[in-house]
């Protein structure tokens, strides 16, 4: 083989190269600004729900206003990682939940004194799971209170059972809209409070996120 062929030969491995390697390291995913600007390590995150917050026990609560706020840990391009350090769950915006068939619950969370953290699952599915703990920390059971009038009834999600949920890739249908992060039929068991308490239930729900002052999108790519 000649010397110029092999010279063109060595060029085209190369120049295969050069488009294998990018496309890896892109696989995602990844937490963007407009699609573009990849979010860096520390910034802070605004979620607000998009639907109902239902948790489906005898009888069903359901909460019509939530929000988290957070701080982004990692952002690799093949892992992000977001402590949640506060959340919301009220009714019509600072009102308890709404109790079905009558009353109200007020949702008290160990979110003041235990962060939360939201990872992405890996091998290219657009999945995520939601822990007891900061980000790096080792995973707490997730737990919350139902105040029931003079009742206190305590649910709760094992340290090995992390929520599980899934997110949108790419914009929404308007550019304002980010990305969606969702759950669906997720068991929270009943540790106390007594017979009159709520049955173990399952959690539903999904949350938009942007940046802290929500006037940015954050898509997931």
């Amino acid at each position: 083989m000649s010397r110029k062929l092999l010279t063109s030969v060595a060029s085209l491995v190369a120049l295969a190269a050069s488009i294998v390697v990018p496309a890896i390291a892109s696989a995602g995913p990844v937490l963007t600004e407009t699609l573009a600007t990849v979010v860096p390590a520390g910034a802070k995150i605004h979620a607000t729900n998009t639907v109902t917050i239902a948790f489906t026990s005898t009888p069903e609560i359901r909460c019509d206003t939530s929000s988290w706020t957070g701080e982004v840990v990692t952002n690799t391009g093949t892992l992000f990682e977001i402590t949640v350090t506060k959340a919301t769950f009220e009714d019509h915006g600072s009102k308890p939940c709404t109790k079905v068939g009558g009353g109200t619950a007020t949702v008290t969370t160990e979110i003041a004194t235990t962060d939360w953290c939201i990872k992405s699952s890996g091998g290219g599915t657009d999945k995520f799971t939601l822990k007891g703990g900061k980000c790096g920390a080792a995973a707490t059971a997730l737990n919350f209170t139902l105040d029931i009038g003079a009742m206190a009834c305590t649910y709760s999600r094992g340290a090995s059972e992390p929520v599980e949920g899934t997110f949108s890739t790419g914009p929404g249908p308007i550019d304002t809209e980010g990305a969606v992060f969702s759950f669906s039929e997720q068991l929270f068991k009943k540790t106390g409070g007594g017979a009159l308490c709520p049955t173990d239930g399952k959690l539903d729900g999904a949350y938009d996120i942007g940046t802290d002052n929500s006037l940015v999108a954050i898509f997931v790519s």
